[in-house]
């Protein structure tokens, strides 16, 4: 059970890193939306990269919501064993 609930905030944490690393980079590009004529070449490069990422974030989010559930579930059924222990001296 402890090795599930491991397995399970290491991913929460994998992708919680990979949120936070599109959402800095995102930061960055927005600066240079702002520095850049819409009509360069690298405006529309960019442009089409924050899109995608946008749509990364939204499968993220969905991801960071299913692995919370389920780290809480392995969470409980850990708690739920360790009370269910007795000890017999």
């Amino acid at each position: 059970m402890q090795h599930r609930l491991a397995e399970a905030e290491r991913a929460l944490r994998g992708i919680e890193s990979r949120f936070r690393e599109i959402t800095d980079d995102q930061i960055r590009q927005r600066a240079n939306f702002e520095r850049l004529p819409p009509t360069s070449a690298v405006y529309k490069r960019l442009l089409e990269k924050f899109d995608a990422q946008e749509t990364e974030i939204e499968s993220l989010g969905t991801a960071i919501k299913a692995k919370r559930a389920e780290e809480a579930a392995r969470r409980k059924d850990v708690a739920e064993y360790v009370n269910g222990l007795s000890i017999d001296g």
